[in-house]
C-alpha cells in the first residue's frame, strides 16, 4: 500500500517504511481516504517534515474532510465538516500548495467555505480560480463558475446579476463542450 503498511499472515497490518506525500495522494486519488489520513498523520507526527512542507498534508487532510461532510446525511454536522475541511484547505494554500493540486485545491477551498455558510470568502477564491490562466486544468475553472452561479443565486441575499454574469462567462467559454451547454 501507499503507506508502507502491508499485512503479516494474520491480515494484521503493519508499518514498513517511510510515510511520504505522494503516498497520502495516492491514497487519496484511490479513494482510500482513513489510509491517506493515517499517512498523513505519521508523516506530520514524525518531526521530519519541516513547517514549510505542511501545505501538501494540509491538503489531503482538507480533501478527505470534503468526502466526510458530503458523506454527513445531517445538515448541520455536514456544514461542520465542511468548516474544518476550509481550515485544513486555508492552512494548506498559506504553507504552498503542491503545484498539481493548486486548480483541485481552490475548488475544494471555495466549495468547502461556500458550504460552511462563508459565502463571501468562497466567492473570491472561485473568482480568483475562474479568472487565472495560471491554472491548467480549464475544466476545474468551469466548474468553479457553475458553483458561482449556483451560490450567487442560493446567498442569503441572492445577487441575481452576479450569477447572470457567470453563467454568461459559462456559456462563452470556448472550452465548454457542446454536450455540458445542452445544446
Amino acid at each position: 500500500t501507499p503507506s508502507g503498511e502491508q499485512p503479516d499472515r494474520f491480515g494484521v497490518a503493519f508499518y514498513v517504511g517511510e510515510p511520504s506525500l505522494a503516498g497520502a495522494l495516492e491514497a487519496y486519488d484511490k479513494g482510500e481516504y482513513e489510509e491517506a489520513r493515517s499517512i498523513v498523520s505519521r508523516l506530520l507526527t514524525s518531526g521530519r517534515l519541516p513547517r514549510s512542507e505542511y501545505g501538501g498534508p494540509l491538503y489531503v487532510l482538507g480533501a478527505v474532510k470534503i468526502d466526510d461532510a458530503q458523506q454527513q446525511g445531517v445538515p448541520v454536522r455536514r456544514r461542520i465538516e465542511f468548516l474544518i475541511a476550509s481550515r485544513y484547505l486555508t492552512e494548506a494554500r498559506a504553507c504552498g500548495l503542491p503545484a498539481a493540486r493548486a486548480a483541485k485545491a481552490y475548488y475544494q477551498l471555495g466549495l468547502s467555505l461556500i458550504e460552511s455558510g462563508q459565502f463571501a470568502d468562497g466567492v473570491q477564491v472561485l473568482n480568483e480560480l475562474a479568472a487565472d490562466p495560471q491554472f491548467e486544468d480549464r475544466s476545474i475553472a468551469i466548474d468553479a463558475q457553475r458553483l458561482l452561479v449556483e451560490t450567487h443565486l442560493r446567498m442569503p441575499h441572492p445577487r441575481i446579476d452576479e450569477a447572470l454574469r457567470h453563467n454568461d462567462e459559462l456559456v462563452a467559454n470556448p472550452d465548454l463542450t457542446n454536450d455540458v451547454r445542452g445544446a
